[in-house]
């Protein structure tokens, strides 16, 4: 079973095999690269990049030809991710491949709770997955922000909605209930029902003259229980669905 890596041992970073948590790279790696896999650790359950050590194991530092400047890495999260990762830095000492004295920079990268993270330059979507980080389509970017409780799927936008699509005789009834009189693009907008003239999820199930044209998946689902109260497990109370 993979774990996440405790300590920064050069010896270990040369030698073990890039899993979940941890990948090691050569110091000419370009911005891109080095958010793409921040990205997927901050979108998964963190882990370490070490920077300066190439995939074969060779210590190499940043006094090869070709190397860029460690302070370049050292900001990579902040310059090339958005939103920022939480992410420390640890140049760790070692005496690279060509027997001089160098660095070696470990990025631990914290999973990132409540939002995805995408790289700046194009706004992809990674996640680590095994030794890879791959890059999410857009339903799977979805998919991680509903995860994350970034997105609400209440709140999404059914396109080609507008204020046309509205009951209006059940919408009075609502401001009745309210006890307003403003208009009724007024109090859809002021309770998240609409935005941008479109009407959201729950404002077309709750709203719309016809919802199920618009959320064809839409379910409404009755459970009758024995008692006054849902109860789990053993105790599970259902009598009829």
């Amino acid at each position: 079973m993979q774990q996440p890596i405790a300590t920064n041992d050069v010896i270990l970073f040369s030698t073990l095999r890039e899993n979940q948590y941890f990948d090691r790279k050569s110091a000419r790696k370009d911005d891109k690269e080095i958010a793409k896999h921040i990205s997927a650790f901050a979108n998964s359950a963190g882990g370490k990049l070490v920077i300066g050590i190439e995939d074969n194991g060779e210590v190499t530092g940043f006094k090869r030809n070709g190397a860029r400047d460690i302070e370049k890495f050292e900001r990579a999260a902040l310059t090339t991710c958005t939103p920022t990762p939480i992410v420390r830095k640890d140049r760790i000492p070692v005496v690279n491949s060509s027997g001089e004295e160098d660095f070696v920079l470990v990025l631990d990268i914290d999973a990132s709770t409540n939002h995805s993270v995408a790289r700046v330059s194009d706004g992809e979507v990674f996640l680590r997955q095994d030794d890879k980080s791959v890059r999410l389509s857009r339903e799977q970017v979805f998919a991680l922000e509903y995860d994350k409780g970034q997105r609400i799927f209440e709140d999404e936008l059914v396109e080609d909605s507008s204020l046309d699509d509205v009951d209006h005789e059940v919408l009075d009834r609502y401001k009745g209930i309210l006890g307003t009189e403003v208009s009724d693009e007024q109090v859809l907008r002021s309770r998240r029902f609409m935005r941008d003239g479109k009407l959201t999820v729950a404002g077309a199930l709750l709203f719309a003259l016809d919802p199920s044209a618009m959320m064809p998946q839409a379910r409404v689902r009755v459970l009758r229980y024995d008692g006054v109260k849902m109860e789990t497990g053993e105790r599970l109370n259902i009598t009829k669905e």
